[in-house]
């Protein structure tokens, strides 16, 4: 089985996602930690005497034996997850004469708060993620969202929606040319005393 009952419900506070160690006492004294339960289903004390929990690991075999402890183990409902990554990043626009390349540095903050006892169902998180990334150019945003965990023991998966804005700005300013002759791409006709520049994503010619 992949789930556990145990007599605690809604009136001792229990609440959705609430998660649990498994306990199993030893016969030379003491006890030792067996596990690890979310919970999946809160009973409501009234017509409904216990709850059930997802078993996220088992340290021996693949099921909990009766009359084995539960000792709370309660997290923050929000979590907070900052990550950053490198990338490379290129524009190139022969008709703007822009061939640009360059490396930059991304970082994502991720705040997920669990409103899975609020909505009534197991592991629903709603999700703000800020980004930013600066190279040439600066990349920044903000997304909302909600995801929804699924648990295959100690693996998850995490599927989710989200809406959100992002922003660039443009910085590169190539040098000017105003005293080489400049042929278009399509044809080989030349305009001398030709210059341009660049501006956050528009371009400017002048002659």
């Amino acid at each position: 089985m992949n789930s556990v009952s145990f007599g605690l419900t809604r009136k001792e506070g229990l609440e959705l996602d609430q998660g649990f160690y498994v306990y199993e006492y030893l016969t030379t004294g003491g006890r030792e930690r067996v596990g690890y339960v979310k919970v999946t289903r809160v009973g409501d004390g009234k017509t409904e005497a216990d709850s059930d929990a997802q078993n996220i690991y088992v340290s021996n075999g693949f099921t909990f034996d009766e009359g084995q402890l539960l000792q709370e183990h309660r997290r923050p409902a929000s979590a907070c997850s900052p990550s950053s990554a490198c990338s490379a990043t290129a524009c190139t626009s022969p008709d703007l004469g822009m061939d640009e390349s360059s490396g930059g540095a991304r970082l994502q903050v991720s705040v997920a708060y669990d409103i899975a006892d609020k909505v009534g169902i197991p592991e629903v998180h709603a999700v703000v993620d800020l980004h930013l990334m600066a190279a040439n150019f600066l990349e920044y945003g903000i997304e909302i969202g909600l995801d929804k965990r699924f648990y295959l023991r100690r693996l998850a998966l995490t599927p989710g929606v989200r809406l959100g804005i992002m922003q660039n700005r443009w910085s590169f300013d190539p040098p000017a040319r105003a005293s080489t002759p400049w042929a278009t791409p399509k044809t080989s006709r030349t305009w001398p005393g030709r210059a341009w520049a660049s501006r956050r994503g528009s371009a400017q010619r002048s002659f």
